[in-house]
């Protein structure tokens, strides 16, 4: 028996009530419950949601997940990925930290937030290279603020908006010698 308690369907969603929602939705996707266009259709609504009656609809032909709410989300803890003569990868499905910090020295990394389940309305990226390099994806429904700094390197900058209420992700730092890529990319459907 879960600790779920029942929700109520005419109070405003809270950020944490559409994350838990927007998780649930990629937990469905990944069990083959949702087509990748149903969940791309689905996962904008739940950002866009202002009432938990709204999230309900948009969950409620998932067995065991409607008209719940599971406690409230915690941030994953803060995370560094380092690569020096050497490479990070973070694909697929992981729970995204508050505040995540990559460094690449002479070697290479990739932060892969498409599938990934955010824990947080707010994430904080701070990634550096020096005479390395390292590319975030970003799905296209987040929001970003970039913040970075190129100094004989790259660092690039993408158009911020996304769909409003879906998590911001702002990304800081600096590389020299080297570059940050920042990339939106569509998700594949899991048998491409």
């Amino acid at each position: 028996m879960s600790n779920s308690t029942p929700r109520d369907a005419s109070k405003l969603a809270a950020a944490a009530d559409r994350i838990q929602v927007a998780q649930l939705l990629s937990n469905a996707f990944a069990q083959g419950r949702l087509q990748l266009s149903e969940y791309q259709d689905r996962l904008p609504k739940v950002y866009a949601s202002k009432t938990n009656e709204e999230l309900d609809r948009l969950s409620a032909d998932l067995p065991g997940i409607a008209n719940t709410r599971r406690g409230a989300c915690k941030p994953a803890p803060s995370t560094l990925l380092l690569a020096i003569m050497s490479g990070f990868e973070r694909r697929g499905r992981w729970n995204v930290p508050e505040r995540l910090t990559t460094f690449t020295l002479w070697g290479g990394g990739v932060v892969d937030l498409r599938y990934a389940d955010f824990t947080s309305a707010d994430v904080e990226i701070n990634a550096y290279s020096i005479m390395g390099g390292q590319t975030i994806l970003l799905p296209p429904e987040v929001n970003v603020d970039v913040r970075g700094v190129g100094v004989m390197g790259a660092f690039d900058h993408i158009d911020g908006a996304g769909t409003p209420g879906a998590p911001k992700v702002t990304i800081r730092g600096f590389s020299l010698l080297g570059g940050v890529g920042i990339k939106r990319k569509n998700r594949r459907n899991a048998t491409s």
